[in-house]
């Protein structure tokens, strides 16, 4: 698809001005403040309660994830399996069942931080993924709409979608730093597409004067990418996002061992602190999505997911982080208090930081390095 600018810009930089504040009637002003005084406040008490460790909590979710579907236009070799032989395992959410968990989520929506709009797969594919971004948006004033996406299909129509709404937080899962290493994690021949979807986007952005969509370009570290990583860092800086993020390897399947990247290797060390180095001199932030094992950023092994978060899978099932498989509920059998402040919660809330956490956390590389240091 070619890209241009053109007078579309000029277009959305109209309608966003007439979306700020100063264009808004004086009891619609009034409504957004308060909302937005009610997260900041559901926020500052659920970081208070899990820095005493309560059990039950008073405080909502900070961060919500609200699931879409799981189908994937690709086939990454460090995800679950996407052959042709599992596609009946996976589905779209439709536009009448995603309202049905909005009713559900009703009350916490109104006060979390964030809500996470995808699920196990690609969300742009599903038809109806426009009306839910919508509906979010429409209706959830001031919350930071997140979007993951593989960035295939994010074409000029989304570009614009999402530079009208400036909390939009984007990141575009890529993992490798030229054609041929995606090609043979992804078996995608859609890397030069990504990219220029990319550019058409942030440049759009700046065209418009708009500090948003945030957007992130992540990189899951397997053997086979990560001395591209310095490489990533620059087309990053080329590209222009906000920011890099690195994440562990999520070990999915039992054959996901064998692309974990040696961490001890010499050439490997010195790949991430080149992409470091790199990035303070380009001036691309590079985080990490969870402790790696060149750094730890946080304070060792503690966890804060079993009060901040609430995520929701496709079949209705809800987890307290992505790395956890034990079910705290299902949203289709159980209230919503029922979960939060149920036996599941309580108990991760309750061990996450103790000496002996939960199976789960096994596979937390925060959790599991903070163990190991230990012993």
């Amino acid at each position: 698809m070619s890209h241009s600018l053109g007078n579309g810009g000029h277009m959305f930089r109209k309608i966003d001005r007439q979306r700020t504040l100063e264009n808004l009637a004086e009891p619609e002003v009034d409504a957004i403040r308060a909302k937005l005084i009610e997260r900041r406040e559901n926020a500052s008490l659920s970081y208070l309660e899990a820095r005493e460790s309560r059990e039950v909590t008073r405080a909502f979710p900070v961060e919500i994830t609200v699931p879409t579907g799981d189908r994937c236009n690709i086939h990454c070799t460090f995800c679950t399996d996407r052959s042709s032989r599992s596609t009946s395992k996976y589905s779209d959410l439709s536009y009448s069942k995603f309202l049905e968990v909005i009713t559900y989520l009703r009350p916490c929506l109104d006060v979390t931080s964030s809500i996470a709009l995808y699920s196990w797969g690609e969300p742009l594919m599903n038809p109806a993924y426009g009306q839910m971004y919508d509906e979010i948006i429409n209706t959830q004033y001031g919350a930071k709409i997140y979007i993951s996406t593989n960035g295939i299909l994010l074409d000029d129509q989304w570009a614009h979608k999402l530079v009208a709404y400036e909390c939009s937080v984007v990141n575009v899962s890529l993992n490798a730093a030229v054609p041929e290493t995606h090609r043979s994690l992804t078996r995608s021949p859609g890397f030069h597409a990504i990219i220029n979807n990319l550019k058409y986007l942030i440049g759009l952005k700046k065209q418009v004067g708009c500090v948003g969509p945030f957007v992130s370009l992540s990189f899951v570290m397997v053997a086979e990418n990560i001395l591209e990583l310095p490489n990533f860092i620059d087309l990053a800086a080329e590209i222009g996002v906000n920011v890099v993020v690195v994440s562990n390897l999520m070990q999915l399947e039992p054959k996901h061992i064998y692309q974990r990247i040696d961490s001890k290797n010499a050439e490997v060390i010195k790949a991430f602190q080149n992409a470091q180095w790199i990035a303070e001199e380009r001036g691309v932030p590079l985080v990490e999505f969870s402790p790696t094992p060149f750094s730890m950023r946080q304070e060792p092994g503690i966890c804060f997911e079993p009060w901040y978060a609430f995520k929701i899978s496709s079949n209705g099932d809800v987890f307290p982080c992505c790395y956890c498989n034990d079910v705290m509920g299902n949203i289709w059998k159980h209230s919503f208090l029922d979960i939060w402040n149920g036996q599941g919660y309580q108990y991760y809330r309750a061990t996450v930081n103790s000496p002996c956490p939960p199976s789960s956390c096994s596979v937390c590389f925060r959790k599991k390095k903070y163990q190991e240091e230990k012993e």
